[in-house]
């Protein structure tokens, strides 16, 4: 298992990477675009995500309360700018392109895990002063 600090800054690098298409996306459904460059983004988006999830949850199980809160602050901010983000492309998307008739890949599901994904990283960048609950294992008497 790496470091706390590496997994934060693979973390922090990845956020980083999820805006940057998030952006892509956004200002991609105010102009006409493709079908193709839409689905690019969001396969991109969806492997980001995907590894953000997976280190999300490492963190969660074996640092949590060892995350300080300059890092909380700033994982928060950059899913909350995520956030943002994702809402102004699917508002874009409804307004400038309801009437185009094509399947997006950013359908209603992935929306959702979004939101769980958000939801996630909420808990992990909660405040260290969180009391701490340890799960005990059942043992065999005998």
């Amino acid at each position: 298992m790496l470091p706390l600090l590496d997994y934060l800054k693979h973390l922090d690098i990845q956020l980083d990477n999820l805006l940057i298409v998030a952006k892509n996306l956004r200002d991609l459904t105010t102009q006409v675009f493709c079908e193709k460059e839409v689905v690019s983004y969001q396969l991109e988006q969806k492997k980001i995500l995907t590894d953000i999830a997976n280190i999300s949850q490492i963190l969660e199980v074996n640092y949590h309360h060892q995350i300080d809160k300059t890092d909380q602050q700033n994982l928060r901010n950059k899913i909350h700018k995520f956030q943002k983000l994702n809402q102004e492309y699917i508002q874009n998307l409804k307004k400038n392109h309801g009437l185009i008739q094509f399947e997006l890949a950013h359908s209603h599901s992935q929306n959702e895990e979004i939101e769980k994904l958000s939801d996630q990283l909420n808990e992990v960048t909660l405040s260290p002063n969180r009391p701490q609950t340890v799960k005990a294992k059942k043992t065999k008497k005998g």
